[in-house]
């Protein structure tokens, strides 16, 4: 028998072997895929035998599966859970107990040899988040119902770090965390874009457009990542409108929009103002405040008739009157183009919309009640709260990105480092150094494979519009031992 006849009945030979495999695949499937480009392979670890996968076939209990070098891969789950595989990824289903049995719960383990995923947990992690465990070669990662990417990152993510750098930026981080509460007390809560409401107490992050409520007991201070810091006093709300910040230095994007609807507000600026104060903005209803590097508090709608008493002024219909009261530095309270400058000392009064702010001649008595501190007496630590800034370099190792919800990174000691919507944690590849980055690496931000939970039918065909740029098999495992090429 010649050799290209050997070779013809084993590619044969592989061909049936791989309908047989197939078959049982189908049998116990607990999963789909939604799209693969590039190789996409799945081992079972008893057989060793491999399959080749394509959209539309099955995924198993047990399945080792991996991508080619220049390939990705989009999985859906029984659950509802979608992961995206990046290339040349190798990721195993190592337990998947959708409907177990008799005296048994619904549990899922998953593990990431290297390369990396993104992923939108489905029905078993949100009602159950003990349920799900997802484990690199150092960390076990844990979530409470959420959506993530990891990597195991070796001098991949370094190399694509430095590419991104040289781009023009295509992604801002719209899950940027804007700051922390480092003070909270009584009752008071953030609402988010969204509607979604939840409480604030020591620890919490906020992020931009939040709209942050205090109550008639509620004291809450938040230091932003620049260092801003802001008090609110109880009965108080007040409006993130737009934060956007990059410690390694300024970008277009930079500022920070602040915005008090009601109650009052006590502010220290920070690195972000320092820069360049036109970045800086609170607005009110009756006047806008910007910064020449100061402290500040600010009250609307609160003691109206006082203030127009001490201005000689008439009694409104509204109550949308705002007092500024400067105790370091100075501020521009304006109203279109009418402005007042305010130092040191000095408060400022503007009975609605329509007055020009204006000096008073002392500053009112209730402005001296409550027990909401002053912002320079907060000593927040910001590496502690925010983490460390990411560096030039990307050191090899695990990366965890929140995109929502909560998880958490668990070291082989069984440390943990809890993060949410925004952040960004790592673990060296020995596992011991863990931390929190301040800011999210550009491999993140910039990953051109598709989020699993925006996967669908147009963002398959945006792919297919590139054409053919992936290779056909990539670089699989094994695909040697095949001894042929499939079409």
């Amino acid at each position: 028998m010649n050799r290209a006849n050997r070779k013809y009945i084993g590619c044969l030979l592989v061909a049936i072997t791989a309908i047989g495999v197939v078959g049982e695949a189908a049998a116990q499937q607990i999963g789909e895929v939604l799209d693969a480009r590039g190789a996409f392979t799945a081992r079972q670890p008893d057989s060793g035998e491999i399959r080749f996968l394509g959209k539309g076939m099955a995924v198993a209990r047990r399945d080792v599966l991996t991508t080619g070098r220049n390939g990705f891969a989009v999985l859906e789950m029984r659950d509802g859970a979608k992961i995206t595989l990046r290339p040349d990824t190798e990721f195993a289903i190592e337990q998947y107990a959708e409907q177990p049995e008799p005296g048994q719960e619904q549990s899922i383990a998953l593990r990431l040899f290297r390369g990396g995923l993104r992923t939108v947990t489905g029905l078993i992690s949100r009602g159950r988040p003990a349920s799900y465990r997802l484990n690199t070669p150092t960390a076990t990662i844990g979530v409470r119902g959420t959506e993530f990417d990891l990597r195991v990152c070796g001098t991949d993510c370094n190399q694509e770090e430095r590419e991104h750098a040289q781009r023009p930026a295509s992604t801002q981080d719209l899950n940027q965390v804007a700051g922390r509460v480092i003070l909270a007390r009584g009752q008071s809560t953030a609402t988010s874009l969204s509607g979604t409401e939840r409480p604030l107490g020591n620890g919490a992050i906020v992020y931009s457009g939040d709209m942050l409520r205090t109550a008639v007991d509620g004291v809450v201070a938040v230091v932003f990542r620049d260092d801003t810091r802001i008090v609110l006093r109880p009965n108080t709300e007040f409006a993130i409108d737009n934060y956007s910040y990059r410690k390694s230095g300024p970008t277009e994007n930079d500022g920070i929009l602040l915005r008090v609807v009601r109650g009052g507000v006590r502010s220290l600026t920070g690195l972000l103002a320092s820069r360049d104060r036109s970045r800086f903005r609170i607005s009110t209803p009756a006047a806008t405040i910007g910064v020449r590097g100061t402290g500040f508090d600010v009250y609307v709608a609160e003691h109206c008739d006082e203030g127009r008493e001490a201005l000689n002024q008439q009694p409104a219909e509204t109550d949308n009157c705002v007092y500024v009261d400067v105790w370091d530095g100075t501020v521009d309270a304006s109203q279109g183009s009418r402005s007042t400058v305010v130092a040191s000392g000095q408060t400022a009064f503007a009975a609605d919309e329509n007055a020009a702010p204006a000096l008073l001649a002392a500053r009112p008595a209730f402005m001296s009640e409550g027990d909401a501190p002053r912002p320079d007496s907060l000593s927040p630590n910001l590496e502690d709260l925010f983490g460390a800034e990411p560096g030039d370099s990307v050191a090899a190792g695990t990366y965890l990105n929140v995109a929502d919800g909560n998880v958490y990174l668990e070291a082989p000691d069984g440390r943990l480092l809890e993060l949410g919507r925004g952040q960004t944690g790592y673990l060296d590849p020995a596992g011991g150094s863990m931390r929190l980055l301040d800011g999210t690496p550009l491999f993140f931000l910039e990953d051109p494979y598709p989020r699993a939970s925006r996967f669908d039918d147009s963002v398959a065909r945006a792919f297919d519009l590139l054409g053919d740029s992936f290779d056909n098999l990539g670089d699989i495992n094994s695909a040697s031992d095949l001894q042929c090429t499939i079409q």
